[in-house]
């Protein structure tokens, strides 16, 4: 490959898929999965995603899978001529939910879909806490990650301080998922120029850390390349800047999804509107 062609999109290097499962026993998928589907989202707190198996070996049965499994992904995305991007590794460990789709191919080999989640999101729907909890609710958060969902200090990348400082509140026996979903729907800024309220997101990223931060402060984060839906290898270097020159020089757009162009109706009924009649 010469030296000035970079790689296709999407092409990334796997460093392992390994399956552990209750009893201790391990086993790398790395030559039997055919897709691996990752999925983050502001809306959603913990990533999630899904593995297709080609299996010859009925692991399933063989394996003793029952849904207590963990997979942990290696995972890295090129950046052009045949370099693994520093940026974008992943090792991170999932948790094995469900298994489904599962159909005969030929005499040798069956094809299952395994459903795998972050490990916090069951840990979260699993325990309860009756508690009184004080401070803010970004304080509140980092606390409830740490102590009840065992996440790491420094897996909490950004949390930005949220308004009142003082809040007080009982959890009555929720559990965690919950707590968090009332902490992120009442947080608010300090910034009365922002005219919207309450518009925190709780999200993990996959090469990142967990995030607890409002809406106007997204969107004041600097975008890490050039957004188009050309290959990023057909596009004219003169059109980007240096730093943009060697960022994600192997990303592509491949589809986009709008769920509706607009709506009047809704926007009347919901408040997006506002005038005077004379």
């Amino acid at each position: 490959m010469s030296g000035n062609q970079n790689i296709q999109p999407k092409t990334i290097s796997i460093g392992g898929v390994i399956l552990v499962n209750q009893f201790g026993d391990s086993v790398d998928l790395s030559e039997v999965f055919t897709t691996l589907y990752l999925q983050e989202s502001i809306h959603s707190k913990f990533v999630s995603g899904q593995i297709q198996i080609m299996d010859s070996l009925n692991l399933l049965r063989s394996f003793r899978m029952t849904g207590q499994e963990y997979i942990t992904l290696e995972i890295a995305q090129f950046e052009g001529n045949e370099e693994v991007s520093k940026d974008s590794k992943i090792t991170k460990n999932f948790r094995v939910f469900k298994a489904v789709k599962e159909q005969r191919v030929d005499l040798a080999s069956t094809s299952y879909t395994l459903h795998i989640c972050d490990p916090m999101l069951m840990r979260g729907l699993k325990k309860r806490v009756s508690k009184v909890y004080r401070g803010s609710m970004t304080s509140i958060l980092a606390n409830l990650m740490v102590d009840e969902l065992d996440a790491k200090q420094d897996e909490l990348d950004l949390f930005v301080d949220s308004e009142p400082k003082n809040v007080q509140f009982i959890s009555p026996n929720w559990n965690v998922n919950s707590v968090l979903e009332f902490c992120k729907d009442n947080a608010d800024i300090s910034d009365k120029r922002v005219a919207y309220k309450n518009s925190f997101f709780l999200f993990s990223t996959l090469t990142g850390g967990i995030r607890f931060m409002p809406l106007h402060e997204m969107i004041k984060l600097n975008a890490p390349v050039k957004f188009t839906y050309r290959d990023r290898s057909s596009i004219d270097s003169r059109e980007l800047s240096r730093e943009e020159q060697q960022v994600g020089l192997n990303t592509q757009i491949i589809k986009y999804h709008r769920p509706s162009h607009f709506n009047t109706l809704r926007g009347l009924q919901n408040g997006g509107f506002a005038s005077t009649l004379k």
